[in-house]
């Protein structure tokens, strides 16, 4: 996995600091400069507590960590590393014995990340000091702070009994390697929350007849092994059947023309880094109000579909109206979702399907950004490195996504997949795709402006996922020389 260049600064200390070490400022040359009193001494490493960490928000969106630590007298300057331990016994260093000339460093933040901070003081040589034998360490976690669903617990009666009010983001967190069901609706309402199991053990979850996970203010859901075989509700993820009024669009300052009949989700729904199997419904599936969502990601999973023709005109990601079990049309809706990102998957369907859609809106025109948000907003949706596999095989890509979409399609296989054309009729931006037709058909019209044709690709797309094995038991690696679709298979 690839990490963002590493902030590092060092900020000089305050004049008090100055007259006490050697931490100084520029302007002072050799003969300015305070000298320590501490000399001749071999130096102990800055102690450094939990308060003195913090998060930095930059311009850009991102986050950093700013770790801050008194002077050590008689110090030239600071020795700093930082590791990721979310496996301790093979740290990954993401700075790495880097010399500070002051009291503090930043470096990038990454959710759900176990850090270790390590901080040597250097010995000035002038004054015959040594260096510390020993750095200080510290431990930085950037997990939300979670409240643990003990085993044997079915998951909806726990969250639905034990959800804190709303207000700052909170966490439901599974035991590694635990099994658990999920025989209801987990109904998440107004509180932004994870659900999460553990990056190197995931949890998994048996989803029932009724269950899903139910949404009106945000949800992440991480790390966790979904088995649907006996699952009938519509989408494994749901929108609240009854929308909160202050999350109206024009009660959110917004001033589309339809801004005060349709509800937006400005917090994000993620899917990320699950594996899911024996799905016969939607990942995310509307209501009967009229929800949009501002930021929606699936990214860094594996997801098995038997969605055949009896699926009907659903799709993937369903922004239709929705009752329990089945779309109920709803063609007036301003349902959209503004920033789209599809990446890193692995998603097959092991049926022949040509009534289903793998995105779908109900109104094209309506869902339009600029109806809702007002003028001058619109949408960017990203498919990068995915491996799409009979998704679906007849039918349309997308339904009534047409205006204001920037599309991003990248390094994507789309195998047994039909008309991406039909989805992406905005601005486009291609590059690297890669077409395959088993089932008879040929690239349709303008899709052979989105990628080239391998029709040397053979996957196997009845494979059986196993929740034990890595990569769940399956294997997608293309038989060809393309370098597209879900980087798992090239490690």
């Amino acid at each position: 996995m690839n990490y963002r260049m590493q902030r590092i600064s060092g900020i000089s200390c305050a004049a008090l600091a100055i007259l006490l070490s050697s931490c100084a400022d520029d302007g002072f040359d050799d003969k300015e400069r305070f000298t320590s009193s501490t000399q001749n001494a071999q130096l102990q490493s800055p102690r450094i507590e939990a308060s003195d960490l913090s998060v930095v928000n930059n311009p850009d969106g991102t986050e950093s960590v700013r770790v801050q630590w008194p002077v050590v007298p008689g110090a030239i300057g600071y020795q700093a590393s930082v590791a990721i331990v979310e496996d301790p016994q093979n740290p990954e260093y993401i700075v790495k014995d880097k010399i500070i000339d002051g009291c503090s460093m930043t470096f990038d933040r990454r959710e759900d990340t176990f850090y270790k901070i390590y901080i040597t003081a250097l010995g000035d040589k002038k004054l015959n000091n040594t260096d510390a034998p020993e750095p200080s360490v510290v431990d930085y976690s950037s997990y939300v702070t979670a409240i643990d669903i003990p085993e044997g617990e079915e998951i909806s009666a726990f969250i639905n009994a034990n959800l804190p009010e709303p207000g700052q983001e909170t966490a439901f967190a599974l035991k590694p390697g635990a099994t658990y069901h999920l025989d209801g609706i987990a109904d998440f309402n107004l509180t932004q929350c994870q659900l999460r199991g553990d990056k190197q053990n995931h949890a998994t979850i048996i989803v029932g007849q009724n269950g899903c996970l139910r949404t009106q203010n945000g949800l992440k859901v991480r790390y966790l092994n979904f088995d649907c075989d006996k699952m009938e509700n519509v989408g494994l993820i749901r929108l609240a059947e009854v929308a909160d009024p202050t999350l109206r669009f024009d009660a959110l300052g917004y001033s589309g023309g339809n801004a005060a009949k349709a509800f937006l989700i400005k917090n994000p729904i993620m899917v990320q880094n699950c594996w899911i199997k024996d799905l016969r419904a939607g990942v995310i599936a509307g209501s009967n109000e009229d929800w949009s969502l501002a930021d929606f990601r699936l990214e860094d999973c594996i997801i098995q579909f038997h969605l055949g023709k009896s699926f009907g005109d659903k799709s993937i990601l369903n922004l239709q109206y929705c009752t329990e079990v089945q779309s109920i049309g709803g063609w007036k809706s301003c349902a959209h979702i503004k920033d789209l990102s599809v990446k890193n998957n692995t998603i097959f369907n092991t049926e022949v399907n040509d009534k289903s859609y793998f995105i779908r809106y109900a109104n094209g025109s309506n869902s339009n950004p600029s109806k809702t948000w007002g003028p001058g907003h619109t949408s960017t949706h990203k498919w990068i490195n995915n491996t799409f596999i009979r998704t679906f095989t007849g039918k349309d890509f997308g339904n009534n996504v047409q205006s204001g979409v920037t599309h991003i399609m990248e390094r994507n296989i789309f195998y047994d997949t039909y008309r991406i054309n039909k989805y992406a009729r905005g601005t486009k931006q291609i590059k690297d795709n890669v077409f395959c037709y088993k089932d008879g058909r040929k690239i349709d019209g303008s899709d052979s402006s989105f990628g080239a044709v391998d029709d040397g690709l053979n996957f196997d797309y009845n494979q059986t996922m196993d929740f034990t094995k890595p990569n769940a038991g399956v294997n997608f690696k293309p038989n060809t020389g393309t370098t597209a679709g879900d980087p798992r298979w090239y490690e």
